[in-house]
């Protein structure tokens, strides 16, 4: 996939990053931390879609107000996960507006010894995840 400004997942600059960690088969306590940080000037309706093979999990939206230099406003929400099994594979998509929508994957990772899994993506203008 060619690369552009509005390739979803970038390096320590915005679109969705995920961090994984997990038990063997994720419990009633397994979640999914979601953090969106708006850095544009417009406010916004942000949408989560999580899926898993094509079943939908989760689909979930934030308001986010606008930026005000130089603080950029940031939303944090907790998604609680049904039972999945270590290495499960989903697809987090997210947009704004019409703009386009991005997908990323993310595969639940038992490795880290961190509690849950979380996301986080950054709207960079008036239509870009």
């Amino acid at each position: 996939m060619p690369s552009t400004r509005r390739q979803f997942l970038r390096a320590g600059t915005g679109g969705i990053a995920a961090l994984a960690g997990c038990s063997a088969v994720s419990g009633p306590q397994q979640s999914l931390r979601m953090i969106v940080i708006n850095n544009s000037e417009e406010r916004h309706r942000f949408h989560l879609l999580i899926e898993d093979g094509g079943d939908e999990l989760i689909r979930q939206y934030l308001e986010m107000p606008a930026a005000e230099s130089p603080v950029a406003p940031a939303m944090e929400t907790t998604i609680a996960l049904e039972e999945l099994p270590d290495g499960t594979h989903l697809d987090v998509t997210a947009w704004v507006r019409n703009g386009p929508r991005e997908t990323a994957p993310l595969t639940l990772d038992c490795s880290n010894d961190f509690a849950g899994d979380a996301l986080t993506a950054r709207i960079v203008d008036s239509d870009t995840v």
